[in-house]
């Protein structure tokens, strides 16, 4: 029974941190990242560490960071609705 609640645990906190849900894995685990430079996703608006970025971006001057392949693909789209 312990054993499944820490699989039940272990799949809650994997899938409850991804693109746009709010969650901030640095801030509920203070050992997490907490060190690496933190970029904003320009599309979603979630917080992310520089080097966990999927992938970025440079547009008119600036340097975009995207937490997914998803994000990226929407600003590539629509560039001037997200770049600041």
């Amino acid at each position: 029974m312990k054993g499944f609640m820490a699989i039940v645990a272990a799949v809650g906190l994997l899938t409850g941190v991804g693109c746009g849900n709010g969650n901030d894995p640095s801030k509920s685990h203070p050992g997490i990242a907490q060190s690496a430079e933190k970029v904003k996703d320009p599309v979603c608006g979630m917080s992310i560490a520089k080097s966990a970025a999927k992938a970025h971006e440079d547009y008119k001057g600036g340097h975009y960071y995207f937490c997914s392949h998803e994000c990226h693909s929407k600003f590539k789209d629509a560039p001037d609705k997200y770049a600041k």
